[in-house]
């Protein structure tokens, strides 16, 4: 959703120089005017003007169907439109539309009363002079405190940028176009909305834009690319790996088995070499120095008996860390029994709650009873068929408490068994913990006996190799692992120079063997990527996640019609849009339908509908058509009804009252009602009252904020 924050209508449509005006979060706002050119009435003062503005800044055009410098003030003859919002993430942007307008290098515009900070950031940044027709989209900086140039250009380093890309990129911000914003937002006078009088492609194309499901069909279009890429890069590889195929015939290769059995013989051979080098070394170092041995000796066994003293020390400390860990154990299932759930406190809280509820709507449904003086619930004179339907409303809702009462306290049974299940659930989760830590540590345990009982087992070993020494080495044993070792050396050159002879073949082999493996596994994964794209097509076409999605759109559509229409009709009326049509065969077609029913009646395509009829059922798809566009995070903050009046007669009016103040509480910032009719004003509260003055030909607004001025009264 975009949140539009505040407008500037300087020199569009009836207005001059003008100062900026608030939008968001003003309320219910009713909008009326004076035109002081033509005898003080309210017709061409202006009123639409300013919403048409803010559609013309942000797209270009407008509702009045008027462009170019159609829209300037021919007083002013040149116009300085800007408007600031904020887009889904939260980012502050802020457009200006320039027509015909010049500035001057460092000279002030006081007539619009520029601060530094509010001049466009190609002047502010970098000293140029803008004039002519031209689009500023800058983004607040908010680390630099400082509006940032992001118009699209059209080339690199131009200095001019591209109107019609900026207006794209402005487009992508906001991520919705004219006809969407006009279905979600603003009712202009006597216009009708796209997704009413369209073709079944039009609705389409609004629905897809309001809820989001647009990216389907680009999504379609983008695998039908890849496939077409994906299958001629398969014909390529295929061709290439025929042609390595014919020449692999002439190539061999040594089996795996000769070479594994050279490698392991030459391992084998030189470990043997390594282990005779190791003993003829340690007998010729015990023959030339058996005293240094015998020291050597010594400090070994000396270490081990330190390491057992180390080890017997870790032993204990970790005996300790069990006793702790049992006894916070014991401490954490005691703290667990005395817990007490405050989730079930809390549930006992809402079937009180409930009960006093439903005690308070049967206590309005006494009231009702009386049938005389004002509604409690809407404030109008009661009558019999307003008694009755308040009745039956609150019989409803009295309904929906006793079932909610039952609910609520069969949840609630069910969270106190669950708790006292959740109690002994967390005793055993605290016991494996226990055990889990317990045979950690005693795992440690075990492996300092076994470190103990190893260095033990070294130190009767080196002492045995100590008494050996004593003794001294013999020559016989040196002259036999010299004779061993000749032979081995011998053995392993014949290997090594049959294993490099084998290496040479299989490299050869090899780099064969991999251009076909790349290939293959090329054509294995195109052919993989292929298959899912084909399903992914099927997924995200017409007839898959798209018309799934569309279904629930259109459900969430119909349900949210049925509230404004009810509120409109008295519940006389029914709307439903289903987008498939039924043929004369009884087989269906694609085509969205808009279908009205009246009470017993047939149903009749909405074109057949008077425009007073019309116009009812407008109001009740634009306010349905936001409430979509808000649930898919694509709406608009604000809500223009220009003159939804006019072709009602006085009893359908009426219920344009419960239609606005329904508008008012489901969520809209600001919802602005232009009307020349005065009476409005007995019949709803207003937040605000913007009057629009029209005198020699330039427009200007005048705010009373009714809120403030009560409290003054007050």
């Amino acid at each position: 959703m975009i949140d539009i924050e505040s407008v500037n209508p300087t020199g569009l449509f009836s207005y001059s120089l003008h100062q900026t005006v608030q939008i968001a979060k003003v309320g219910l706002v009713l909008v009326n005017g004076i035109n002081k050119d033509r005898f003080n009435g309210s017709n061409g003062s202006g009123k639409s003007s300013l919403f048409n503005a803010m559609v013309q800044i942000i797209f270009g055009k407008n509702p009045s169907d008027e462009y170019g410098e159609a829209v300037i003030n021919k007083k002013l003859k040149k116009s300085f439109g800007r408007l600031i919002f904020r887009d889904q993430t939260g980012t502050r942007w802020r457009i200006t539309d320039l027509k015909k307008w010049k500035r001057e290098p460092r000279s002030p515009d006081a007539i619009l009363n520029l601060s530094h900070e509010e001049e466009p950031s190609e002047w502010l940044n970098s000293g140029n002079v803008y004039s002519g027709t031209d689009v500023f989209l800058e983004r607040w900086c908010v680390k630099s405190n400082l509006w940032i140039d992001e118009r699209a250009t059209g080339k690199p380093g131009e200095l001019r940028l591209d109107l019609k890309s900026t207006r794209k990129k402005i487009l992508d911000i906001i991520s919705m176009d004219y006809d969407q914003y006009m279905s979600v937002s603003y009712l202009a006078q006597q216009k009708s909305m796209k997704f009413i009088n369209g073709t079944h492609k039009e609705r389409l194309e609004v629905l897809s834009e309001v809820a989001g499901i647009s990216v389907w069909d680009k999504r379609v279009a983008a695998i039908r690319t890849s496939l077409s890429e994906l299958k001629a890069n398969k014909d390529v590889l295929l061709g290439k790996l025929n042609a390595l195929e014919q020449a692999g015939n002439f190539i061999t290769q040594p089996t795996d088995d000769e070479i594994s059995a050279t490698e392991l013989q030459i391992l084998n051979i030189t470990v043997e070499v390594g282990v005779i080098d190791a003993e003829l070394k340690e007998l010729t170092d015990k023959k030339s120095n058996i005293a240094g041995i015998i020291d050597l000796l010594d400090v070994q066994i000396k270490n081990n008996l330190d390491n057992i003293k180390k080890c017997w020390a870790k032993r204990q400390s970790a005996q300790l860390i069990l006793s702790e860990i049992a006894s916070k154990y014991a401490a954490d299932c005691e703290e667990v029994r005395r817990q007490t759930s405050l989730d079930i406190s809390l549930m006992e809280n809402d079937v009180s709650n409930t009960a006093g509820l439903l005690s308070a709507k049967r206590h309005e449904l006494e009231q009702l009873m009386s049938g005389s003086g004002k509604c409690t619930r809407c404030r109008t004179n009661v009558t019999i068929n307003h008694l009755e339907r308040q009745r039956e409303l609150l019989g409803f809702e009295i309904r929906d408490l006793n079932e909610t009462l039952a609910i609520l306290k069969t949840k609630l049974q069910d969270t106190r068994d669950a708790w006292n299940i959740s109690i002994i659930d967390q005793l055993d989760g605290l016991n494996n913990i226990f055990i889990q830590n317990r045979d950690v540590i005693n795992a440690d345990i075990n492996t300092f006996d076994e470190f103990i009982h190893k260095y033990n087992t070294d130190n009767d070993l080196l002492k045995a190799e100590r008494m050996g020494l004593m003794a001294g080495a013999t020559d016989q044993e040196i002259a036999l692992l010299t004779q061993r070792r000749l032979f081995a050396i011998s053995d392993v050159m014949r290997a090594t120079t049959q294993l490099a002879e084998f290496k040479e073949r299989q490299r050869k082999y090899t780099e064969y063997v991999s251009v076909i493996k790349d290939i293959t596994d090329a054509m294995l994964k195109s052919e993989t990527e292929i298959r899912y794209l084909v399903v992914i097509e099927k997924l995200f076409g017409d007839k898959g996640i798209k018309a799934y999605k569309l279904d629930s759109i259109l459900a969430s559509l119909n349900a949210y019609m049925k509230q404004f229409i009810d509120i409109i009709s008295d519940g006389t009326v029914n709307v439903t849009i289903s987008q498939y049509r039924e043929k004369t065969d009884g087989s269906s077609a694609t085509d969205i339908q808009i279908l009205v029913k009246e009470n017993d009646k047939e149903d009749v395509p909405f074109a057949l509908y008077s425009g007073g009829e019309k116009q009812q059922i407008m109001l009740a798809f634009i306010g349905a058509l936001w409430q979509v566009a808000s649930q898919a995070g694509a709406g608009v903050n604000i809500m223009c009804l220009d003159e939804i009046f006019g072709p009602l007669d006085a009893y359908n009016a009426n219920k344009m009252f419960d239609y606005i103040e329904h508008l008012k509480s489901i969520g809209k910032s600001s919802v602005f009602i232009i009307t020349h009719e005065q009476s409005i004003k007995e019949h709803i509260a207003f937040d605000a009252t913007w009057t629009v003055i029209k005198q020699d030909h330039t427009s200007t607004i005048d705010i009373l904020d009714t809120k403030q001025d009560m409290a003054k009264l007050e």
